[in-house]
């Protein structure tokens, strides 16, 4: 069988793991790899003629919900749009035609890793993963209680190879038992009852097990108070404790990982003084090698908002009267909500936070600290990413948008001084470049060197001639998706159907350690559960193409 051969020519490369910025160069492929360009037979090979466009790694989503029970059970409430874009056939195709390459869905409870695994199976073409949710776990909370260090990192282990499950995400820590209990946490130093323990010493015992697995991914926390007015100083105590902790994987230096940021950012009492604190939690960022963000930029019309954090559901609902409201509990492992929503640009909140995240994006001096998301659909659907990239380049773009706010946008934000654009490169870092490695995987991922995966994206784009429209026209179709070395997307359009691979992290402890560790599950999931042991995990043969990480 002949090898699968590509010559992509004479394009204008941006690949910022490699130091490339806007180089005219060949890009040679074979069998799913990049490779160097003798490697490939010429009068084989299938060229691609990319003279006077971009050619970018492919894109990767860093947190984009997409399966599970927190999308599944809110779908039938959501609007159309969110309804059609999240059909799981279409979720692979609609990201490959932007040039997407990956997405990693950020909340399934563990009791559910067997769903999540199937709907991942029916995504198309884009390589998937997800990160399983221990913030308020009960026997993760048991082992901080008890200061049973050991058993708690033997329990991660376990659950990441069992469940197929790429990363740890922490929601509101604590916050979900609270909640259960009708109580809504406050602060990093509130006791959860029974537990006996507080956020802090969660983020304390999580951050700790992780680096001493030597994880790929760092911790991936949706800090406590999220959307709540003077939040900042939480999520900036958040930082000072990963601050303390050293990295355990030498291929990142971040030991967190906050999600959807932009809403973790807020200053004031109360709605009504709610203002911008952007400035200060991005000077916290700068200071730091120990965090890594993104955006959760929101954009404007009409959505559903996901959470795993069913506390900050209830709050959204109540503050923007909005109906229907899902809200529901995980047995023993966390909670989560959906409500449909509708941000507006005549909305002093909605301008706000839309100022926000800009600013964030703009004031955090090193892109390499940020990935674009939306933290879709709740911010927006990811397919809504041609827009954020033109705000984010075009000062221009963010004054049109400024212009039909309300005027105490100017008080509350200093999103109208900003000068800062980005360039393209900067482009190709917060979307390839820094999520691949903040994940840990930039080895392999988000980058065009030799023995990476062939996954890259061609665009339609004069990187001399840029203007809104060709930058929205171009990010929302690319000229060409490669995935794994096969042409997947031409001028826009799906051309082929592949399968892409799900990853998951495996790691192993001490075997006697580990058999303690299930004694002790066995008997919480004999107690508490509505199902036993054997079902719990997920057999290899549930994933239909799968790659597994392993800590270096």
């Amino acid at each position: 069988m002949k090898p699968n051969q590509l010559l992509i020519k004479n394009g204008y490369v941006y690949d910022p793991i490699n130091g490339i910025n806007c180089e005219r160069m060949d890009i040679a492929i074979k069998d799913g790899k990049i490779v160097e360009d003798k490697e490939i037979n010429l009068q084989e090979a299938t060229a691609i003629e990319a003279k006077g466009m971009v050619v970018f790694p492919g894109g990767i989503d860093i947190h984009s919900h997409m399966v599970g029970p927190v999308v599944g059970g809110a779908l039938p409430i959501a609007p159309k749009e969110v309804q059609r874009a999240l059909v799981l056939k279409q979720i692979g195709r609609l990201y490959a035609k932007m040039g997407w390459t990956m997405a990693i869905d950020p909340a399934v409870p563990p009791l559910f890793a067997k769903q999540a695994v199937m709907e991942l199976n029916e995504i198309p073409i884009i390589d998937k993963a997800f990160y399983m949710l221990l913030g308020s776990n009960w026997l993760m909370m048991e082992y901080v209680k008890e200061n049973l260090f050991d058993k708690f990192s033997a329990y991660v282990s376990w659950l990441l190879r069992n469940l197929r499950a790429f990363a740890v995400k922490l929601a509101n820590p604590g916050g979900g038992e609270l909640w259960s209990w009708h109580y809504d946490l406050q602060s990093l130093d509130d006791v959860i009852p029974y537990f006996n323990v507080t956020p802090r010493e969660i983020l304390n015992t999580i951050i700790k097990a992780n680096e001493k697995l030597a994880l790929p991914h760092s911790i991936h926390l949706h800090c406590n108070n999220t959307l709540r007015p003077g939040n900042a100083s939480a999520t900036m105590g958040s930082i000072k404790i990963a601050n303390t902790l050293e990295a355990g994987n030498a291929e990142r230096k971040q030991t967190m990982h906050i999600a959807h940021i932009q809403y973790n950012c807020y200053g004031g009492k109360d709605w009504d003084s709610m203002e911008s604190r952007a400035e200060e939690v991005a000077k916290s960022i700068n200071s730091t090698d120990k965090v890594t963000a993104d955006l959760g930029q929101i954009t404007f019309g009409e959505t559903m908002f996901l959470s795993p954090d069913g506390c900050l559901v209830n709050r959204i609902a109540t503050l923007f009267k909005e109906t229907p409201l899902l809200n529901r509990d995980f047995e023993n492992e966390d909670t989560c909500g959906g409500v449909k929503l509708t941000y507006s640009r005549d909305n002093p909140i909605n301008s706000l936070q839309w100022a926000i995240g800009l600013e964030l994006a703009l004031l955090i001096d090193d892109p390499w600290k940020l990935s674009l998301t939306t933290n879709s659909p709740s911010g927006g659907l990811f397919t809504k990413y041609p827009e954020v990239i033109c705000w984010l380049m075009s000062k221009e773009d963010r004054e049109t948008v400024l212009k039909e706010s309300p005027p105490t946008l100017q008080k509350t934000s200093c999103i109208a001084a900003i000068e800062r654009e980005y360039d393209l490169y900067d482009i190709a870092v917060i979307t390839r470049a820094s999520p691949a490695r903040a994940l840990g995987i930039s080895k392999i991922k988000g980058h065009l060197g030799i023995g990476a995966d062939a996954d890259v994206s061609i665009y339609g784009l004069n990187p001399e001639n840029l203007t809104h429209h060709c930058l929205n026209r171009a990010f929302s179709g690319a000229a060409y998706t490669i995935k794994s070395g096969r042409i997947v997307v031409k001028n826009g359009e799906v051309v082929q159907d592949i399968q892409g691979q799900i990853m998951w992290t495996e790691t192993r402890v001490d075997e006697n350690l580990e058999k303690a560790m299930l004694n002790d599950l066995e008997l919480i999931l004999k107690r508490f559960y509505s199902l036993n042991f054997s079902n719990y995990m997920v057999p290899e043969n549930y994933v239909q193409e799968g790659r597994v990480i392993t800590p270096k």
